[in-house]
């Protein structure tokens, strides 16, 4: 039985990619998808959810 792809999946993949890059402190200029595609947005999203655990879990330093 062929079963049409869930497009829940394709998101909640571009989300968790998303959020793995962001919380290993990676800029989220490195993308993978293309400026205007409905993933890039999940992808982003993803990013700032995962880059904000990662500032919390690295501050920023206070120069000395």
């Amino acid at each position: 039985m062929h079963r049409e792809p869930d497009t829940r999946d394709c998101t909640k993949r571009a989300y968790d990619k998303g959020c793995m890059w962001g919380m290993s402190g990676r800029d989220e200029s490195q993308c993978p998808y293309a400026p205007g595609d409905a993933l890039e947005d999940w992808w982003l999203a993803g990013w700032r959810e995962g880059h904000d655990a990662f500032v919390k879990r690295h501050p920023p330093q206070p120069n000395h």
